[in-house]
């Protein structure tokens, strides 16, 4: 190879640029051409400040997607470094709009590039739980396949996809929702103009939705919970949580956020007066004496209640549990099911009230519960007409047995 020629430098670092409101920084390549022009590229990756490993020039592995994204950028430079060495030995000049031409054809073009940046940009935005759950679909999905073009993104992939779910015992409770995250990605990538909507492969296939489990509290077992006395500090705060989040509903995300300006005198009661943190839709809840009495017990903590992390705080629940001879699986979901079925649903407050109260986007999600009272209602009458059934057969066998006596006399 000639003397003449002068490999252009790469370099992978973080654009000098603000970050945008997501607190994220754009990764760029920096190309220095001929030893005295630089041209910057982007690379479609952003991440925050803290987790960019400057000296290593690449994502900290830190980072939930470091070896996804780092790898990629392994793959820009090594193709940027093969595509210029082409153009030297054809003679062709390197300039950068062909180097920049050359980028753009080449940075994240794969449906699973474009879930992944997608996904890192709704980090901040979305419970850590369900990133972490749409992180999963996504390492499941490169299992499948890590090179899932979006000209091949059609129904009969989906099917495949759907078969290599189930084969990976997925549950049919849990099915729906692999298939749901894969879904909101399409919708964006079409919202985007990067997919037609006529080419959404899930207008041509449907996922059935089968109703899980929802273990929710009786009032005697809430009860149990209340009047238990706690001897371990932190078991008791967790406890109280629990117990708030039963009489007011709140996902527990959204009862570790409540501040005291959540708090509204409304119609002569207190009200939480909030934005859900998973959906941003408005939830009213006017707060019972119990919720108040909790509520006053932590009065002058930076919020509203002790603090914990979901894994933790349902650790010591299960430790409650066991202490009040409860054998459902306690956990913070059990509080927003037992509000929306012991507290509000079996005391007549309307599926309406309870929708808004839950913060629900669509009242459909709030019918599962109701379905799980008229169910529950049906169980305990079925077990009422058994014993009244058998109380009657009691009662004519008596009735039998003392008609003989009498003729025996």
């Amino acid at each position: 190879m000639s003397q003449n020629f002068i490999r252009p430098d790469f370099k992978v670092l973080l654009s000098s640029n603000k970050a945008n409101k997501y607190n994220l920084k754009m990764v760029v390549i920096e190309a220095y051409i001929d030893r005295k022009t630089r041209v910057f590229l982007s690379t479609n990756i952003h991440v925050e400040e803290r987790l960019w490993n400057s000296e290593k020039q690449e994502v900290s592995n830190k980072h939930p997607l470091a070896l996804q994204y780092n790898s990629i950028l392994k793959k820009m430079i090594s193709d940027l470094e093969n595509y210029t060495t082409e153009l030297y030995l054809k003679s062709k000049p390197i300039t950068a709009e062909l180097i920049r031409q050359f980028v753009n054809k080449t940075k994240i073009n794969t449906f699973n590039d474009f879930y992944s940046q997608e996904l890192e940009r709704e980090r901040t935005r979305i419970e850590n739980s369900t990133f972490q759950t749409q992180f999963n679909t996504l390492t499941k999905l490169n299992l499948f396949n890590d090179n899932i073009s979006f000209e091949n993104l059609n129904v009969k992939l989906i099917y495949e996809w759907d078969v290599f779910l189930r084969k990976d015992n997925i549950s049919e409770v849990t099915l729906p929702k692999f298939h749901a995250h894969i879904k909101k990605y399409i919708n964006r990538a079409i919202s985007y103009k990067i997919m037609n909507y006529a080419d959404n492969p899930y207008l041509q296939f449907k996922v059935n939705r089968v109703m899980g489990k929802r273990d929710f509290l009786t009032i005697e077992e809430l009860k149990a919970i209340e009047n238990k006395k706690i001897p371990v500090k932190e078991a008791e705060k967790a406890k109280d949580v629990f117990i708030f989040c039963c009489y007011t509903g709140l996902a527990f995300s959204d009862a570790m956020e409540l501040r005291s300006e959540h708090l509204t005198e409304h119609l002569g009661q207190l009200w939480i007066i909030k934005n859900r943190f998973k959906t941003g839709i408005e939830l009213n809840v006017p707060l019972l004496p119990k919720s108040l009495e909790i509520i006053k017990k932590y009065a002058g903590y930076e919020k509203v209640l002790p603090q914990f992390t979901n894994a933790g705080i349902n650790l010591l629940l299960k430790d409650i549990a066991e202490a009040c001879g409860i054998t459902k699986n306690l956990t913070t979901h059990v509080a927003r099911h037992t509000f929306a079925t012991t507290i509000t649903l079996t005391n007549g407050v309307s599926i309406e009230s309870v929708s808004k109260m839950l913060g629900h986007t669509n009242i459909k999600t709030t019918q599962i519960y109701s379905k799980v009272v008229n169910l529950k209602i049906q169980n305990e009458m079925t077990t009422a007409l058994n014993n009244i059934n058998i109380t009657e057969e009691n009662n004519k066998k008596k009735h039998k047995k003392t008609q003989k006596i009498k003729s025996n006399n």
